[in-house]
């Protein structure tokens, strides 16, 4: 029988990631947008970047952003590119910076 840490050990292993299965743990970060982006009247948007602007930047401290749109476009249909999603990340990077300085 394995124990738990054997189980992260031989997943951290095989993904090539420090905390864990990195493809479970950007899901986990992006699961209140993927949330929102299964809901077919839902568009990508600034506004809903800035509502999960902390989860994407969480997802983006563990994955590139071609990892990301992979995960959202596996999980919603939902078909855009890494540029267009870095692009957009930014612009919300941006505008939050310049709205709380």
């Amino acid at each position: 029988m394995t124990s738990n840490n054997d189980t992260d050990r031989v997943c951290r292993a095989q993904r090539g990631f420090k905390g864990g299965c990195m493809g479970d743990s950007i899901k986990e970060n992006l699961k209140e947008l993927i949330f929102l982006l299964r809901d077919p009247d839902t568009k990508v948007n600034k506004r809903l970047l800035i509502s999960c602007y902390r989860q994407l930047t969480k997802a983006k401290n563990l994955a590139s952003w071609e990892t990301i749109v992979k995960k959202i476009k596996s999980e919603t249909g939902i078909k855009f590119d890494s540029r267009i999603a870095s692009n957009m990340y930014g612009r919300t990077k941006r505008k939050l910076k310049k709205t709380f300085s």
